[in-house]
């Protein structure tokens, strides 16, 4: 019984363990790139290429209605999934910015390379660099602290 109540101590004391992680397509990206890659092929995301060297895996699927090539990348030592890289091919970019404000919304800062929407645990990015086809990088704020503790 003590151990019970000392668990649900430490949960409800911990807020870092309440936290929501960032979502994507109706994935969330928490866990390692093993349970995430799972669900995106349970939502319809096909598996391209694992580029374990690199610590990321390469999917293709629809993001804003378009053909897009995603990067799901991870920490070496643990796996997890702390960021991904969107780059829709053969896309009008006023109208993927536009389907971008309508999923996350007009408050958006605009920076010189794009757009940041600013989210408590992680952020959004649109970026757009001369002779590049502009592309999103979704970052979870907890998986990118560890990447950092990893070195990485």
């Amino acid at each position: 019984m003590k151990r019970i109540v000392l668990y649900l101590i430490v949960l409800l004391c911990c807020p870092h363990v309440w936290a929501q992680h960032m979502d994507f397509c109706g994935v969330e990206l928490t866990g390692t790139i093993r349970n995430v890659s799972d669900k995106m092929r349970k939502a319809g995301f096909k598996l391209k290429e694992k580029r374990t060297d690199d610590c990321f895996y390469i999917f293709e699927g629809k993001f804003c209605g378009q053909t897009t090539f995603f990067n799901v990348n991870y920490t070496p030592k643990t796996k997890t999934v702390y960021q991904v890289r969107v780059t829709p091919r053969h896309i009008n970019e006023e109208a993927f910015l536009d389907s971008l404000i309508a999923k996350y919304g007009s408050e958006y800062e605009s920076t010189g390379e794009g757009y940041c929407w600013s989210k408590e645990n992680g952020g959004i990015f649109y970026i757009k660099k001369d002779h590049y086809d502009p592309f999103v990088v979704i970052i979870d704020a907890e998986g990118m602290e560890l990447r950092k503790k990893e070195g990485r």
